[in-house]
């Protein structure tokens, strides 16, 4: 997640923040905790995440981001998702049942939550 809280839309944020924080400098905790920032003021947040529909989705990706995108959209931050298709023709061996796979994870994306009038998904 890439949060520039201190900028406003005629002002650049700070060259890649996130990575100061993935060798351990300390930049989130400049105005309070990242959470906090979030509770306080979500709009100045934004998510890319997203998925390769390699197949259903499973608890697993429930526990380990699903639960956490569907958070963080119902608290207002702007959340877009990636349906990574592309990339699974590279790698796997759906290639044939593609548009069937996207489907599917889009179907499981509705069922935990996501809603696509609060976050936009990348296809469809």
């Amino acid at each position: 997640m890439h949060d520039h809280p201190e900028t406003t839309p005629s002002e650049k944020p700070e060259a890649h923040p996130h990575m100061a924080s993935r060798i351990g400098t300390d930049t989130v905790n400049k105005n309070g905790s990242r959470e906090q920032r979030i509770l306080t003021g979500p709009g100045r947040f934004r998510v890319m995440t997203g998925d390769r529909p390699t197949g259903r989705l499973h608890l697993g990706h429930y526990c380990g981001t699903l639960q956490n995108r569907v958070r963080l959209q119902d608290l207002g931050v702007e959340s877009f998702v990636l349906v990574a298709g592309y990339q699974v023709l590279t790698d796997r061996d759906v290639a044939g049942n593609l548009a069937e796979s996207v489907e599917e994870l889009v179907l499981d994306y509705l069922a935990v939550g996501i809603d696509p009038a609060r976050t936009t998904i990348y296809p469809p």
